[in-house]
């Protein structure tokens, strides 16, 4: 269930409030819930004394996850009653100095037994017709809540992320850009199935293709290729940060000729090759099934 409300104070002030709850049952006897609340305060076209031009971000949010099993499971997948929650605030300034545009941003969050911090610093630049346009990014992260490390006996201590990037775009033809990006991805702190903690490090390039919606169709197609930066390692965690050497997306939309009706078709490719790490299966578990 979801529930959203938004105010509207005036054409540049609004205030936004997201609750959603998610109850999963598998079986009689594995339950899996989640509960989540948003409060976010924003306005637009702020003008500061030297006449720099503010958009302001802030509020706060909070997420609560809940793991009840009865049954009689593999290893130690059994009888489990484990719960973990996160709370936060957020804060940002997005900065327009006309070609130049700075993004500033932080966030707390009380996560893992102690605070988190994560703060985001971008620089843009686009030219004077807007068909280049340049960014440079620095931000940190932490892994998502997850309950699964607990349920393993491992320590719940959320990887670090801190990633470096620059992407360059164009336009090279009406309505269709070319993008390049360079990212740097340092990852501390992964958990090994022996209870070890080791750092990655992964170098990630993407060249993208992308068409704006005109003339009854769009188009979106990128490759990445991302080349690790030390050995590989059998890793407790989710495929968001194990990652593959080559990713390859595709996605075309194309509205047929049936005025007055609107028709649509499109197609959808996602190719993934060369496993980074090894998303390691502990044997004395029989495989790790589906855990939040």
């Amino acid at each position: 269930a979801r529930a959203r409300w938004q105010w509207f104070a005036g054409p540049d002030t609004s205030l936004d409030t997201v609750l959603a709850t998610q109850r999963v049952v598998l079986g009689d006897a594995d339950t899996r819930t989640r509960h989540q609340g948003r409060v976010r305060l924003t306005q637009l076209d702020v003008v500061d004394p030297t006449g720099l031009t503010h958009d302001l971000t802030a509020g706060v949010d909070a997420e609560i996850l809940g793991w009840e099993r009865t049954d009689k499971a593999p290893g130690d997948l059994s009888e489990l009653d484990l719960s973990a929650w996160r709370i936060g605030a957020f804060a940002s300034d997005r900065i327009d100095t006309g070609r130049l545009a700075f993004d500033l941003g932080a966030r707390v969050d009380r996560l893992g037994g102690r605070a988190r911090t994560s703060p985001r610093l971008a620089v843009g630049y686009h030219s004077h017709d807007r068909k280049l346009a340049a960014h440079l990014l620095w931000q940190r992260s932490w892994s998502g809540l997850r309950l699964w490390p607990l349920a393993l006996g491992l320590d719940a201590l959320p990887p670090r992320v801190d990633d470096l990037g620059l992407k360059l775009q164009a336009e090279v033809y009406r309505d269709l850009g070319l993008s390049l990006a360079l990212t740097h991805r340092d990852r501390t702190g992964l958990p090994t199935w022996d209870g070890a903690r080791v750092d990655r490090r992964v170098l990630s390039s993407r060249i993208g293709l992308h068409k704006v919606y005109s003339r009854s169709w769009s188009l979106q197609a990128s490759y990445t290729w991302n080349q690790p930066l030390g050995p590989a390692a059998s890793l407790v965690q989710d495929g968001t940060l194990v990652g593959f050497r080559h990713n390859l997306d595709a996605s075309l939309l194309w509205d047929l000729p049936t005025d007055p009706w609107r028709l649509s078709v499109g197609a959808v490719v996602a190719v993934r090759r060369g496993p980074i790490d090894t998303l390691a299966v502990d044997p004395d578990l029989g495989g790790v099934p589906n855990v939040p």
